[in-house]
């Protein structure tokens, strides 16, 4: 039993010190002009959730997004995620993105971020974006 103890002690030690390093995405050092707009996007896209702006935060996704809800691999619409939204929003109020990587190629973007929700859940997400009418959109979300 104390080592189960001390092995549990020894992995939350190990998280805690994961985050109090995390780099949050305003932290985020971009290296050209589009990543530091597609920064700003998956900025808007957490800021929004934060504050409980469905429509802010669908506003942050392409039309023809499609989106992981529950990490269980199953795709939804943007029109199909909306009927969601607030229920995930009420279930999950807070989240931070922290650690992002981002990756460029001419009109298509990845970023991977570490989500954690009110600090006790982590999950690594992958979103893709795409450049449109010079204007960057999610067109891709995916949770590990």
């Amino acid at each position: 039993m104390k080592e189960k103890i001390i092995s549990l002690v020894l992995l939350l030690g190990g998280f805690s010190f994961l985050f109090a390093c995390a780099t949050s995405l305003n932290q985020y050092k971009a290296g050209s002009i589009d990543e530091e707009t597609v920064i700003e996007v998956v900025m808007e896209h957490e800021r929004a959730w934060n504050a409980n702006d469905a429509v802010g935060f669908l506003a942050t996704y392409h039309e023809s997004a499609k989106i992981e809800i529950g990490c269980n691999g199953q795709l939804f619409s943007k029109k199909e995620f909306a009927t969601y939204i607030e229920q995930l929003m009420s279930n999950y109020p807070s989240v931070k993105l922290v650690n992002p990587s981002i990756d460029v190629s001419g009109e298509n973007a990845l970023v991977k971020v570490i989500s954690t929700e009110m600090g006790e859940e982590n999950h690594f997400f992958e979103i893709a974006l795409l450049k449109e009418n010079d204007q960057w959109y999610i067109s891709h979300e995916t949770c590990n």
